[in-house]
């Protein structure tokens, strides 16, 4: 008889570690009694700090501005300390029926996505530039993308309306000699707001391509070339390896990007103001700026609360069904 056969069975049970009814764990696994080291709370805990003071910094002031868009508060109440006057909606429908709050929204759209697809598609394009230069040419292109884009937008934004200048610019003095009369026979970027809002639009571009560029560059990097080998040996052309390899392995950074890109560009205010007050955008504007001139500029605090928490509310809900179509898309790691 085995020593096996021989061990009494309570010897057997005392070194058992699972419940009678259950299983054995598959090979390699360990039992949940073993695996939960960690209370669950220990991880609540030590991240609560950071999630209260996150509150604080963000949630209060919100709260203060929603509860400022239903109440009438001007610069008179700001500067006697007195409450404002609860008015409802009323700063909600002033906005709609007479502040042009609806025209506004319209030209954050158009603006977003121009300026969204417009950095998507350039900054796609340089980084798939950057994967077939050499290296020396990778480094040097990194090294200008960073400095373009550490560049201060006020500074790149002045330095841009000189360049589109229509007296003496070098972009009219280019478009005169291929003889285009674009925008106007003069050149003129600040004949009307809708051609202003373009110009705008070009510099947001230009200081976000940078970002996009040296990320997708190196997502392509985590790309085996093996991929593109067999694509070619099986005849795909270049269309067809970025539909098949390159579009499908970079989404889950394509949505990251596309995500932060609509919350920087449907908030942008530096651009858009210093061209509205270098030639008047007028009622092209878009909603950061618009929220300044209502908030600060009119004296209006209780419309421009309520401007703010529309603006909240939209690109909350952007957000929100992004990242839920971005965690579908990618699926479980």
């Amino acid at each position: 008889m085995s020593a096996v056969e021989t061990t009494p069975a309570t010897s057997r049970r005392r070194f058992s570690v699972f419940p009678r009814g259950r299983g054995a764990p598959p090979a390699g696994g360990t039992p949940q009694r073993q695996r939960r080291l960690v209370p669950r709370w220990l991880p609540y805990s030590l991240s609560g700090p950071a999630l209260l003071a996150i509150g604080l910094i963000i949630g209060a002031p919100l709260v203060v501005n929603v509860l400022e868009s239903f109440q009438h508060y001007t610069s008179f109440n700001l500067i006697q300390g007195i409450a404002g006057a609860w008015n409802g909606f009323t700063n909600y429908r002033d906005l709609v029926t007479t502040g042009g709050l609806l025209q506004v929204l319209y030209q954050t759209l158009l603006f977003t996505i121009s300026t969204v697809g417009g950095t998507l598609i350039i900054g796609l394009a340089l980084a798939l530039l950057m994967r077939r230069a050499s290296h020396r040419a990778q480094v040097c292109l990194s090294v200008s993308l960073v400095v373009c884009w550490a560049i201060p937008q006020v500074a790149s934004t002045e330095v841009f309306l000189q360049l589109f200048n229509g007296a003496y610019g070098p972009i009219a003095w280019l478009l005169s000699g291929l003889h285009i009369n674009f925008p106007n026979a003069r050149h003129d970027w600040m004949a009307n707001g809708q051609v202003q809002l373009m110009m705008a639009a070009l510099m947001v571009i230009w200081g976000a391509v940078p970002f996009v560029a040296l990320a997708l560059f190196a997502g392509l990097l985590q790309i085996p070339e093996d991929l593109y080998e067999a694509a070619r040996v099986d005849g795909a052309s270049f269309l067809a390896q970025m539909r098949l390899v390159t579009v499908p392995l970079l989404l889950p950074i394509l949505m990251l990007l596309t995500v932060l890109s609509v919350i920087w560009d449907a908030g942008v205010f530096n651009q858009v103001y210093i061209v509205d007050r270098a030639g008047g955008i007028g009622e092209n504007t878009t909603l950061g700026v618009f929220i300044f001139q209502v908030g600060i500029g009119q004296a209006n605090y209780g419309e421009g609360a309520a401007a703010g928490v529309v603006a909240t509310v939209l690109i909350g809900f952007v957000i929100f069904f992004a990242v839920r179509q971005m965690v579908k898309s990618t699926g479980p790691m």
